[in-house]
C-alpha cells in the first residue's frame, strides 16, 4: 500500500508531477479530491506521449478542454492536452474501488480519512 505525506499548507496553486504511475496517480487524485479539497484534478501531458495520456484513460478522467498550457513536443511548443476529474469522477470504476493510501501529517503521524 502506497502512503504519501498530505502537506501542512499549500504554498503554490500547481503541484507539478513528473513520471508517476497509474498508482500513483490514483493515490494521489484520492489525497487531492478527498483530503486536501481540490473540486477539479487536471493532468495535462505532451500530444505525442500515449503512455502519459494511458494514465487519466485507465482512472476515468474526462478529457479537458483545449489547454492553455504548451509543452514541447516534435521540436515544438505547443498547447498540451487535458483532462480533468472532480470528486464525481471518484464515484465511478476504477477509482470506486480503489484502496486509499496511509496519509500522514507534516510531523509524521498518520492521519484519518474523512467520512
Amino acid at each position: 500500500m502506497a502512503s504519501y505525506t498530505v502537506p501542512s499548507r499549500i504554498e503554490t496553486e500547481r503541484l507539478v508531477l513528473r513520471r508517476y504511475g497509474t498508482a500513483d496517480a490514483e493515490a494521489l487524485t484520492r489525497v487531492a479530491l478527498e483530503v486536501a479539497g481540490a473540486e477539479l484534478l487536471g493532468i495535462e501531458h505532451a500530444p505525442s506521449n500515449e503512455r502519459s495520456a494511458a494514465v487519466p484513460r485507465r482512472l476515468g478522467f474526462a478529457a479537458g478542454p483545449p489547454s492553455t498550457m504548451t509543452c514541447h513536443d516534435s521540436g515544438e511548443q505547443i498547447p498540451s492536452v487535458s483532462w480533468r476529474a472532480t470528486r464525481e469522477t471518484l464515484a465511478s470504476e476504477p477509482l470506486a474501488s480503489a484502496p486509499r493510501p496511509r496519509i500522514f501529517d507534516a510531523a509524521g503521524a498518520e492521519l484519518e480519512w474523512p467520512a
